[in-house]
């Protein structure tokens, strides 16, 4: 993609959630109600041999597995140096 040395990526996947809990009398029940989803794209541009700027956008769809609460949208840069 692009020059020679950048890349980019997609990550999309549901962290471990409880799907289904049997009721032990006494015990509190837990269960998430939604699945968490989790969207990660970034792109690595190579400035030159020795430095690399990766920008993304990481986005958590139903997050602590309640579709009440409002998405999560985070920007990130990371700078990679290489000596």
């Amino acid at each position: 993609m692009g020059k020679k040395g950048n890349f980019g990526g997609i990550v999309f996947g549901a962290p471990p959630y409880v799907a289904s809990n049997q009721f032990v009398s006494g015990a509190n029940r837990r269960r998430d109600d939604d699945v968490t989803y989790h969207l990660e794209a970034f792109y690595r541009y190579k400035v030159n041999d020795n430095i690399a700027i990766t920008p993304g956008l990481i986005s958590i769809f139903n997050p602590e597995g309640n579709s009440s609460n409002p998405n999560i949208y985070v920007g990130v840069v990371r700078t990679t140096f290489t000596f």
